[in-house]
Order: C-alpha cells, then structure tokens, then sequence
C-alpha cells in the first residue's frame, strides 16, 4: 500500500519506512519509530485508522503473502520454509512458523 498524501505525515512516514525495510530482519516498530521521529503513544492505532492494520499485522501479512507466493515458484520448492521465511524477513525460524501457522492454517 501506498501512503495518501492528505494523511498525516507520521502515518505517511511509518509506511513509507516499513514498505522500504519490510523484509529486512532487523527492521522493527522502534527503529521506524525512531527514524521517522514518531513519538505519538497511539501511533498504531492511528496506524490503523488510516491504513487498516496496525504496523505488526501490516508487516506480518506483507511477509506470509511473500511467502505464499515464493512457495508458488518452482526454483524455490527446493528451500525449506525457515528459508523462506528468512527471505521475507523473520530472523528466527520459531517465530515465523508460529506466525505462518497463526496466518494461513499449515
């Protein structure tokens, strides 16, 4: 998604910073907090309000979806799934699995 611009500019900047760091594993809500100088205690429900997902469930469902599709192609049926998972940014396979599992059922 896409920031709008009639937005306020600290939801257009958290998006704008998960969209560009989204499968990294060290990304974070505080290092985008930080970088983009949001100091706004209901940042994520405001998160919401405008984008429809707090920062945490944008990001997770972003990530399962890359997954899903890399699952789809077949020059990567040869990679486990924490593979995967890695390539769309989880650092550890346990959470990724539990989250994966929460998201799509497997």
């Amino acid at each position: 998604m896409q920031p709008v611009n009639g937005w306020p500019h600290e939801i257009r900047a958290g998006l704008e910073y998960i969209n560009a760091n989204l499968f990294d594993t060290k990304f974070s809500i505080a290092a985008m907090k930080r970088e983009c100088m949001i100091t706004d205690q209901n940042f994520s429900s405001r998160f919401r309000n405008y984008v429809g997902f707090t920062p945490r469930d944008y990001i997770k469902r972003h990530r399962v979806r890359l997954v899903k599709f890399l699952m789809d192609q077949k020059s990567l049926t040869r990679f486990p799934l924490n593979t995967l998972g890695f390539m769309a940014g989880y650092e550890k396979p346990s959470t990724f699995a539990m989250i994966f599992k929460k998201e799509t059922g497997f």
